[in-house]
């Protein structure tokens, strides 16, 4: 009797293993997969920052404004400045005068 008891042990032991293997195939070929998902990404993301990163290196064209366009913004300036300094000058502040220090009698 304990041959058989022993036998059905290593039945059960064998049917979990190949269980466990089962398991551990379904899991290397789902890592497999996601492995080849994220390389996949990785290699999108690395063309897509190259990309972005060849665009950054071009220098900006600047912005040409013609000399009347010019003309136009330093005049706006002037008078801006201008406004600023006759309000300044209007507010005239007083001058601090040094007090002469009367001597008290007592």
């Amino acid at each position: 009797m304990p041959r058989r008891k022993s036998n059905q042990q290593t039945e059960l032991v064998a049917f979990a293993l190949r269980g466990i293997d089962a398991q551990i195939a379904k899991l290397e070929q789902t890592r497999a997969e996601l492995l080849g998902q994220t390389n996949a990404r990785v290699a999108s993301t690395a063309a897509s920052t190259e990309s972005t990163s060849t665009q950054a290196a071009k220098p900006r064209k600047r912005k040409k404004f013609s000399a009347e366009h010019i003309a136009k913004l330093r005049e706006a300036a002037q008078r801006r400045w201008g406004k600023g300094k006759k309000r300044q000058a209007a507010v005239k502040r007083p001058q601090a005068t040094a007090k002469k220090a009367v001597p008290n009698k007592s």
